[in-house]
């Protein structure tokens, strides 16, 4: 989906009229990285979320709450700063894709504070700044001029409004639903997405985990052919023993000694390569099952339902072992 200014002014209408007048509960960090913040209004609580790296960047009036870990140094000075103060405003820039939400705070006394939380939705430049006094408190990105030339961002220093774009882009169709109605659905269909690519991610891992598998049976089942083939032709050994038994008495007795320890070694070597056989025949039959196990899972990693994938990676355990099926996860 594609936003534009015109988009953007009808987003900052709609919080202005649902949000006028709610105040800040907390502010804080959805478990997906996603910042938030808990308006409360005549007692019901929203949690108004925004996606800043989202393509486009999203906002979105979300059921649920916060989380209670300890937050980064931008949310966390976020909450320390809003909590209590209640949305007074939020308009949009003119030709720009940014909405300004102003918050105020009033004593007893009648002294006042405002803040003012500029929120940036560019796509692939989104950025949350906190401003106090055409200040900056604290920017979820921060940048120095050598970083950016055209603009910077730092705490302490005067909030710099991002460039107008050199030309204005127009959406010629708008959607008639609202524009917070918009994003919600358009965030559902990105969940739905990256939980689809995870899925593919996953079945393409292991299906390449099960190739790897395959191919050191291969490489096994063919060093144990090479040996089967060196134990198959033991009787030439045998034959070589016998004959130098058979021609001792030629020898002197210094030859002769040599040549029974050489014979020794030889029916040595006959006998070990006899006992290797069933050795080998046994760990044939395992490759050929591990073989065959395989290629069953393979057939079923290929077919299996999203939901079924979890049941094919255990059953994988047996054949890939743990450390492989934890690496096939993403």
């Amino acid at each position: 989906m594609l936003t534009d200014w015109v988009l953007i002014a009808r987003l900052a209408q709609e919080l202005r009229d649902r949000f006028g007048g709610a105040r800040v509960d907390d502010a804080g960090i959805l478990p997906d990285g996603r910042i938030g913040l808990m308006l409360r209004q005549r007692g019901a609580r929203d949690l108004l979320v925004f996606d800043l790296y989202a393509s486009p960047p999203l906002v979105t009036v979300e059921a649920g709450e916060l989380g209670i870990s300890v937050e980064p140094g931008f949310v966390r000075a976020l909450a320390r700063s809003l909590q209590g103060m209640l949305l007074d405003d939020a308009v949009a820039r003119r030709y720009d894709r940014l909405v300004r939400m102003s918050f105020v705070a009033r004593s007893r006394f009648g002294v006042g504070e405002r803040l003012e939380l500029y929120i940036e939705l560019v796509p692939r430049f989104g950025n949350a700044v906190l401003v106090k006094d055409e200040r900056v408190i604290t920017a979820l990105k921060e940048f120095a001029p050598a970083d950016n030339p055209r603009r910077s961002i730092q705490a302490g220093k005067p909030y710099q409004l991002p460039p107008l774009p050199a030309s204005v882009r127009t959406l010629s169709e708008y959607p008639s639903e609202s524009v917070l109605e918009t994003f919600a659905r358009l965030r559902s269909q990105q969940v739905l997405r990256a939980g689809n690519e995870r899925v593919a991610a996953r079945r393409h891992n292991l299906l390449k985990r099960l190739a790897a598998r395959e191919r050191k049976l291969r490489d096994e089942v063919a060093a144990l052919s090479e040996k089967r083939e060196t134990a198959a032709g033991r009787d030439a050994l045998r034959m070589e023993g016998d004959e130098i038994f058979a021609n001792l008495h030629d020898l002197t007795p210094a030859e002769r000694e040599a040549a029974k320890e050489r014979a020794a070694q030889i029916f040595a070597r006959y006998k070990k390569l006899g006992k290797s056989l069933p050795h080998i025949e046994a760990r044939e039959r395992e490759l050929l099952a591990s073989g065959e196990a395989i290629d069953t899972l393979r057939w079923e990693t290929e077919r299996a339902a999203d939901d079924d994938l979890d049941a094919v990676e255990e059953a994988a355990r047996a054949v890939l072992g743990v450390g492989e099926i934890g690496r096939a996860h993403v």
